[in-house]
């Protein structure tokens, strides 16, 4: 649903919001990065969207390692419940990708060797919706942070 601003007795001015259908339904603002210099054992790459998405695709572009790329959606860092509670996708291959169909503001993509293993590397394409990054909450909890019978599962 868009979000109405009164300015006036006769004007209003609309923003998109989290709820706006036709932010979802026309084509995407692109927004592409990646890494070449990979990423090593232990270690999460954070990237934080300009505004909500509308899709992710995230390819294993590693040829030289076969590193094991981990994407989820809580840093592992500040939530252990991701791992352990294995809320995250695993692209294991060359060349493997997964699309999701989310709106948020970032993601995480860790790498699954051990410390100073093979690194990894990707390619991140995204479609942007015009929605202010700030309409968009922070993802916690069951399925994205919280281990089974923790609280708040």
């Amino acid at each position: 649903m868009a979000k109405t601003k009164f300015t006036s007795l006769s004007h209003y001015s609309q923003k998109p919001g989290l709820n706006s259908v036709g932010q979802y339904q026309m084509s995407g603002i692109p927004f592409l990065t990646g890494t070449t210099d990979g990423i090593g054992g232990q270690v999460t790459h954070k990237i934080e969207f300009p505004t909500v998405t509308k899709t992710i695709t995230i390819i294993n572009t590693d040829t030289q390692t076969d590193a094991d790329l981990r994407v989820h959606f809580a840093p592992s860092s500040s939530a252990p419940g991701v791992f352990k509670g294995h809320h995250y996708v695993t692209l294991q291959e060359s060349n493997t990708s997964m699309t999701f169909n989310v709106k948020v503001r970032e993601i995480f993509i860790s790498n699954n060797a051990t410390a100073g293993g093979s690194r990894g590397s990707y390619d991140l394409v995204a479609e942007l919706t015009g929605i202010p990054i700030d309409d968009a909450m922070f993802l916690t909890g069951s399925g994205i942070s919280k281990v089974p019978g923790e609280t708040g599962y």
